[in-house]
């Protein structure tokens, strides 16, 4: 492809907006690391950074398109075709999935969130053909990374109890891990870029920053991913960039070496915070919970896939429907007596972004998506052969972003379902395109620009529209809900509660906390209802089946409180708390047959927990602790498992 001139005034005209622009940005990208009131019901389908990002991206698009609509990549003759029309078949069948979703707002929603990924992919690869792109994009990184490691070191240096701190540090870290281990391998080459000695040292010391996030998040996955974005970004332009950047990559990969090596000794041996090493090696999670975790969901997203190779389940759904693969995979497994794992949490994503979209979207989304990465892969193959295998610092950088990236996907439950990650992969995947497509940058002024323009201009706007239109009911729900859990008159709660659900019909957590204020008002009806939406909608764990069993049986409802513990136990096949509190209920209908057969399983299972369950069920907390003082065949409630259902048991305090 022939090389033309670029408006170069562009830079020089539009400097100020684009660094509004891209602190905006930062800004947007980071809202979800701050707290702001909010009800107890958040809604298991994300909407602050979609709805921000929705209202950015109008404008946004708007000024990119005017100011560089002059400039593009000529389509047909490029690989670079087949992936857009790849990108464009893998959203339509996103949203074709609508169809057959269990949730079809869901499966939009999460469609509009593929489109917008592909509307900032165009803006950003449109800014960098016009040369005002990569600024944009260090300035958003550089104080999106440089935040986060700020704030990551407030936060630990203010802990004084990590073990009560380290579930909250984990996950509010955890979900920006992706992004700072995407953008990092940029901000370090942008250090070597970087005109001036004050210019370089202060970006490296941002890189370091968004490196030290990254292990400060404890992340195992995020931190392996990191050290191979690292190595591929060093060794790649050690050995196959031009000789004059090799001392210079030298120097910042000793440091980052050092750096490294440094802040996991100092926080393994020196402090009583572990560090992501010590996660990673056992020391500091010698159960591997989390681990085990991983391989179960990966177990059942497995058998989904399975079940629905062809069309999937939805888009978004996976949530959703993960309760019917869970039975499925325990019936294949009779055998199986192994306690049941994560039955009091919700398994929204599978921890493996290729696999979630196999079960979402089967074999033609996957092929698709696949199709669009393979066509960038294919892409730069080439481009590097041709260029006698060297490639510059800078699209080695956006290689290393990009592979770090999907090394966490394979273990992350964030991934692109985490907006904020989503958008800075696809900067990055922008940055490399550019890359490997620069010789082929021209300014056109014929028709052929319109028409290239309008192709990405008109839906990138149509995409942003919808989001946004799809994420404020969303948040003025979230404004009812947040004023229905603080009102003391039972009709007004009410009222605004099913107004939030009116507006956001898919938050299952909105259901579950309506079902208890209803139950709390003694409504028993409307609990029981509104509960079963909710399990039925996502929040379907042993918990809240036995909750629903609990409002269903005070109407008289017997027959549907046996169904529904019986669902449970077919759900949870090797719940010992399922199994003991379906035996006790069978227990009080006389079906003591039925009970003894329960019990008996129960006890195949965990003979200690069994025990101890039918008593705390039984007779209350207070006969249940005593009674495992006197039987070590008896686990005391404080170790029951799931913990979150012993509190419906405790005895209350006698009255004065």
């Amino acid at each position: 492809m022939n090389t033309a001139p670029i408006n170069t005034d562009l830079r020089s005209q539009n400097q100020v907006p684009i660094t509004l622009a891209s602190v905006l940005l930062a800004i947007i990208l980071l809202s979800s690391l701050f707290s702001t009131p909010r009800p107890q019901a958040i809604a298991n389908q994300p909407w602050r950074v979609e709805l921000l990002i929705g209202i950015f991206a109008i404008p946004f698009c708007v000024w990119v398109y005017k100011k560089a609509g002059g400039t593009h990549i000529s389509l047909e003759r490029s690989n670079f075709r087949f992936a857009i029309i790849c990108t464009f078949l893998f959203v339509l069948w996103s949203g074709i999935s609508a169809v057959w979703a269990p949730l079809p707002l869901t499966a939009l929603f999460q469609t509009l969130v593929w489109a917008i990924y592909a509307a900032i992919f165009a803006a950003f690869l449109k800014l960098l053909r016009a040369n005002v792109g990569f600024k944009a994009i260090l300035i958003t990184f550089s104080i999106a990374g440089g935040i986060l490691g700020l704030v990551a070191i407030v936060d630990f240096a203010s802990i004084t109890d990590f073990s009560i701190a380290q579930g909250i540090i984990r996950v509010r870290y955890a979900k920006f891990a992706e992004l700072a281990l995407t953008a990092a391998p940029l901000i370090c080459i942008a250090s070597i870029y970087a005109r001036g000695r004050s210019s370089s040292i202060g970006t490296a010391i941002i890189w370091l920053l968004t490196w030290l996030a990254v292990m400060l998040s404890l992340s195992k996955g995020a931190f392996v991913a990191g050290i191979a974005a690292h190595f591929i970004l060093f060794g790649g332009s050690i050995l196959f960039s031009h000789k004059a950047f090799r001392r210079k990559v030298l120097v910042r990969a000793t440091i980052w070496l050092v750096f490294t090596i440094v802040v996991q000794v100092a926080f393994s041996a020196f402090s009583t915070i572990p560090s992501t090493a010590d996660y990673i090696s056992g020391k500091a999670d010698k159960t591997r919970d989390t681990s085990m975790f991983r391989v179960y969901v990966w177990q059942v997203g497995t058998k989904m896939a399975a079940d629905h190779w062809f069309l999937g389940v939805g888009s978004g759904n996976f949530g959703v429907a993960f309760n019917g693969s869970r039975a499925a995979f325990a019936a294949a497994r009779p055998d199986d007596r192994t306690p049941e794992y994560g039955q009091d949490y919700m398994f929204e994503r599978a921890h493996n972004e290729v696999l979630q979209i196999f079960a979402e979207l089967g074999i033609v989304g996957i092929m698709l998506f696949a199709a669009v990465f393979g066509s960038f892969i294919f892409l730069a193959v080439k481009v590097f052969i041709r260029k006698e295998f060297k490639l510059s610092p800078m699209l080695w950088a956006a290689i290393a972003g990009v592979s770090g990236f999907a090394i966490s996907s394979m273990v992350s439950s964030f991934s692109f379902r985490a907006v904020q990650n989503g958008i800075v992969f696809v900067m990055v995947i922008a940055v490399a395109v550019n890359e490997l497509t620069k010789d082929g940058t021209r300014s056109i002024v014929s028709a052929s620009t319109a028409n290239s323009t309008q192709t990405f201009f008109v839906p990138s706007i149509i995409a942003a529209v919808l989001l946004t239109v799809f994420a404020a009911p969303k948040a003025v729900a979230e404004y009812y809900l947040y004023r229905a859990e603080r009102t003391v008159d039972a009709e007004a709660a009410a009222g605004l509660f099913r107004t939030a659900l009116r507006l956001d019909p898919d938050n299952a957590s909105a259901y579950y906390y309506f079902a208890n204020r209803s139950y709390f008002d003694s409504d028993n009806e409307t609990a029981a209802k509104m509960l079963r939406i909710g399990i039925d909608k996502g929040i379907g764990v042993t918990v809240t089946y036995s909750l629903l069993a609990k409002f269903q049986l005070p109407s008289g409802d017997a027959t549907a409180t046996e169904q529904t513990l019986a669902e449970a136990v077919r759900i949870f096949p090797n719940s010992v708390f399922m199994r003991v509190r379906f035996a006790t209920f069978l227990s009080d209908q006389r079906k003591q047959a039925e009970a003894d057969r329960e019990m008996e399983f129960a006890r195949s299972i965990d003979a200690g927990q069994a025990n101890g369950w039918q008593i705390l069920i039984q007779k209350g907390s207070t006969a249940a602790f005593y009674a495992a003082k006197q039987d070590a065949n008896i686990d005391p409630p404080a170790e029951l498992i799931p913990e979150n259902a012993v509190y419906e048991y405790i005895d209350k305090p006698p009255l004065n």
